[in-house]
């Protein structure tokens, strides 16, 4: 009896140290992970707001192409048209209705 219970203290012990050290090195780590991420923050915020001010850039381009775009191209002359509520068509086909 006293084996098994020797044993059994040693398996205890073997597993509460682990339990201990696996937990002190997640705290370690997460401690010199806000170290690390501080640094990183300090070191990447003008590459952030470089990229920031890039895509501004592309974005307004880009409103710009659009606005180029339609000026150029024809437009047609549409009538708007009310819609009746209530009217139902089958698919494919439109609705005539009264301007």
């Amino acid at each position: 009896m006293s084996s098994v219970n020797r044993f059994l203290s040693l398996v205890a012990k073997a597993i509460g140290s682990t339990l201990f050290v696996v937990l002190l090195t997640r705290f370690r780590v997460w401690n010199s992970r806000k170290r690390i991420l501080k640094k990183v923050d300090v070191f990447a915020e003008p590459f952030k707001e470089t990229l920031n001010e890039f895509i501004d850039i592309i974005v307004v381009t880009f409103d710009l192409l659009l606005e180029v775009v339609a000026t150029i191209l024809p437009r047609r002359n549409t009538k708007p048209v009310k819609r009746v509520p209530g009217e139902r068509t089958t698919p494919g086909r439109y609705v005539s209705a009264k301007v």
